[in-house]
């Protein structure tokens, strides 16, 4: 049975200005350029806010409704509709002179219509409807395309007939009556998101004169709407029993990544996007976690306990792993730092030693290191004679009784729930199959130094958690799902699992190079590789994914399961 769905409204569109007679369409390249099903109406080259929010709750994207009106609704389209359109506002005139679009009013009427004629046929009686709708949510983001028609003498009177904070105050009286509508329909869930810095869009950048980078008349105009739609949400969820009016307040975040656009692009992460753990993260709820050396100089925040992270590319298990690449941190120098963090930085946020011990154990420490023991060191037999001294069996025994160790110091700091992921499929990795000899897809000899070090992996954790008290060391059992991942790839929705995405020094084996833009990959959700070495975000959220609800990667328990373990 469906418990609830996203319903979208205002201008978060996927398509419904497709169905309609205006200029106002987005159903052509470039448009959609890395979405899967191409140019469908959203107004960017992928996916929407609605659209991840859909994703994280396990939700298909919802349709446009104007796409199944004259069709039955039907028992798969429960999940969530979408009612935007494009160039319209909350007021009826807003956008009119693109041609005809649905202003909020007429979207709410359709979402009425939804109500009372489609859904009852879902349902048996109007207790379980009201329960649907109840618990669905609605996210709306409407407002910006009344600002901007605001700013358009040529085509309206509104600035001659309204001053800034007069014309505010229409927007979110008539903003209101219609979500006391919506809360009439049935909806207790509401998202509404504050307008977006809109002095700083190009379309009036470009335009208006102005001083800056942006056009501050037209920004206090949006600030004037912010601070009026706040206290009104909180004002409808005082006074409508049962609803929770939420403020999506994101103005702030839209200016400051106009203003520090550095703040928000490369990271330091070997991907095109997010990576496994900013996976799990989103799924716990929890912000991205920052890299211990930014706040090494500085006092640990209480915000920034919610997680840190310690990793460091290039390096490994073994101390001198990578080293001839420079310094990076290998993995006991990984658990000093953090050994730094639990004796120095956490017990100032803390009464006693009870508390610190219970947020230790009741944290998650998500491990993935050992690949570049082998691609940094044991086959690069001209920097290191490692292969000449270990067989692979010896090798592999040598990383697990280091990693053994390791893993024995963060549970006397206080760690017990782990999850330590296998290395994968590296005989797979670009910088591989395209520098040393083999037949095949992969190099299956370099592929088996994988597998030698992962089966000795899950016995290895099997022990720890069974001699060390109250300990889960779970397996991230992902090596296979990455070889079926390369081999499959159409199965994962991926049409390129042999090449690098992005263009990189020495012919598709090493690094991005650097500031090309849009030509260092066109479309990186259909590709299994970034770059020689790593993989896209698209890998990465399936691996996330199936560790955290699944049954096949986390073993012998998902990390969803493992928060719940006392």
């Amino acid at each position: 049975m469906i418990n609830g769905a996203i319903h979208l409204h205002a201008h978060a569109v996927t398509g419904n200005n497709n169905l309609l007679p205006t200029l106002a369409k987005a159903n052509y390249s470039p448009y959609g350029m890395n979405f899967d099903k191409g140019p469908t109406g959203r107004f960017t080259n992928g996916r929407t806010v609605v659209d991840f929010i859909a994703e994280f709750l396990g939700l298909p994207y919802s349709p446009p409704y104007l796409s199944i009106l004259r069709a039955l609704l039907r028992s798969d389209q429960l999940t969530g509709l979408n009612f935007a359109s494009g160039a319209c506002g909350i007021l009826p005139d807003t956008g009119n002179d693109s041609g005809k679009c649905l202003n909020f009013a007429e979207q709410i009427n359709l979402f009425e219509r939804t109500v009372k004629m489609d859904l009852p046929r879902h349902y048996q009686n109007s207790n379980d409807l009201s329960n649907y709708l109840s618990r669905s949510i609605y996210v709306i983001t409407v407002g910006s395309n009344d600002i901007n028609d605001y700013f358009k003498p040529q085509h309206n009177d509104l600035r001659s007939r309204y001053t800034p904070q007069s014309y505010a105050q229409l927007l979110i009286n008539q903003l209101s009556i219609q979500l006391q509508r919506l809360y009439q329909l049935g909806a207790r869930k509401v998202v509404m998101f504050e307008i977006g810095p809109l002095g700083c869009i190009p379309s009036i950048t470009r335009t208006l004169k102005h001083i800056g980078r942006c056009h501050s008349d037209v920004n206090n105009l949006v600030v004037l709407f912010n601070n009026l739609l706040a206290p009104m949400l909180q004002n409808l969820t005082s006074t409508l029993e049962g609803s929770s009016f939420i403020l999506g307040h994101v103005h702030g975040l839209g200016l400051d990544a106009v203003m520090n656009p550095s703040n928000y692009g490369p990271t330091g992460r070997f991907t095109n996007g997010r990576t496994v753990v900013d996976f799990i993260a989103e799924f716990l709820g929890l912000p991205y976690s920052p890299p211990y050396l930014s706040i090494l100089r500085a006092v640990l925040r209480s915000d920034q306990l919610t997680g840190l992270n310690f990793a460091s590319g290039i390096c490994g298990i073994l101390p001198e792993t990578g080293n001839y690449l420079g310094k990076c941190l290998n993995f006991a120098e990984q658990i000093n730092l953090f050994e730094r963090t639990v004796k120095t930085d956490l017990p100032r946020h803390y009464q006693n030693s009870n508390e610190l011990s219970n947020y230790l154990s009741r944290s998650i420490y998500v491990i993935s290191i050992g690949s570049n023991d082998y691609i940094n060191n044991y086959l690069e037999p001209q920097r290191y004679d490692s292969s000449k001294h270990y067989t692979p069996q010896s090798y592999a025994q040598l990383l697990i009784n280091q990693l053994s160790i390791q893993l024995q110091r963060l549970y006397q700091l206080g760690a017990r729930k782990v999850v330590m992921f296998e290395i994968g499929p590296i005989g797979c990795i670009p910088s591989i199959t395209r520098t040393m000899k083999h037949i095949g897809r992969c190099h299956s000899e370099v592929n088996n130094l994988a597998v030698v070090f992962n089966n000795l992996l899950a016995p290895m954790l099997q022990n720890l958690t069974s001699t060390l008290e109250g300990s889960a060391f779970i397996l991230g059992h992902a090596h296979w799902l990455g070889f079926d991942a390369v081999m499959n790839p159409s199965n994962y929705g991926l049409t390129d699992s042999s090449n690098p995405c992005c263009v990189t020094w020495l012919n598709g084996t090493s690094a991005c190079i650097p500031e090309l833009g849009p030509l260092a990959c066109h479309d990186p959700d259909k590709h299994y590789f970034w770059d020689g070495y790593h993989l896209t975000e698209t890998v990465y959220r399936t691996i996330a994914s199936l560790c955290f609800n699944g049954t096949s990667v986390c073993l012998p328990k998902n990390i969803q399961d493992l928060v719940l373990q006392k």
